[in-house]
């Protein structure tokens, strides 16, 4: 897994209070093609991917606000942001008081990012992985149990969002 400098995050971002969810900072692009440019320039070759885990997207900050105006759904539970971006959907799940916080991003710039949004918001606990897809979390087994899957950017959001993410069972029901 590539590493990627904090103070590359800090020097090609600055803080900003999404629009949904302003009581959280997070650092985003000022200018996304300039950041995409330093990305080529750190890797030593072009960047594959724009820097998509540099701006606070909608799906990821309705799902946060709606985390934060529901604490009950992560308390005390294990959280994985799936597609964490820059660990937007994280932040609030600590906040909100999850036990445990995963944040599962491909790109190793956002995974860089996820624990410096975690410093500027003063929180801790979140931990960053990369792709966990055909894997289980780290630290489980392939039955998560009852922790909660937040996926900002699909079009089933977990179990999060009313009308969102698979039915439950009924204990005993046939599958």
């Amino acid at each position: 897994m590539t590493s990627v400098p904090a103070s590359f995050i800090r020097a090609h971002t600055r803080p900003e209070r999404p629009s949904l969810v302003p009581e959280v900072q997070l650092l985003v692009a000022a200018d996304v093609v300039a950041l995409w440019e330093a990305m080529a320039v750190e890797q030593g070759r072009t960047a594959q991917e724009p820097p998509f885990w540099a701006a606070a997207w909608p799906g990821g900050q309705a799902l946060a606000r709606y985390v934060l105006d529901h604490p009950e759904l992560v308390a005390g539970r294990t959280v994985l942001d799936l597609g964490a971006g820059s660990g937007l959907v994280a932040v609030a799940a600590v906040v909100a008081g999850a036990g445990r916080v995963i944040a599962s991003e491909i790109d190793p710039f956002g995974r860089a990012a996820i624990p410096e949004n975690a410093a500027l918001n003063g929180v801790s606990g979140i931990e960053p992985v990369g792709d966990l897809l055909g894997e289980a979390p780290p630290g489980r087994g392939r039955r998560p149990g009852r922790g909660r899957l937040l996926r900002p950017d699909h079009d089933r959001a977990g179990a999060a969002l009313p009308g969102g993410g698979p039915r439950r069972r009924r204990r005993g029901a046939r599958r």
